[in-house]
């Protein structure tokens, strides 16, 4: 019976994609706000969170792209 349980769950553990943690619109924010003054390691990061799914990070990604592109 404890067989029939702890397989499914395991399996669901190997085959998970991404990460189950969620940006803070904040932290988001602040990333964002290093990157604008040219911090890279910001920047990748808010990167790496918006290709994984974050809202959060898509959101402030394209406010810094968009402010790139209009100076």
């Amino acid at each position: 019976m404890k067989a029939r349980i702890v397989i499914p769950l395991a399996l669901m553990g190997l085959f998970s994609v991404g990460s189950a943690y969620a940006m803070t619109n904040t932290q988001a924010k602040d990333l964002e706000m290093a990157a604008a003054k040219g911090n890279t390691t910001g920047l990748a990061k808010l990167e790496s969170a918006a290709k994984s799914g974050d809202a959060a990070a898509q959101l402030w990604l394209g406010v810094y792209w968009s402010a790139k592109k209009t100076t």
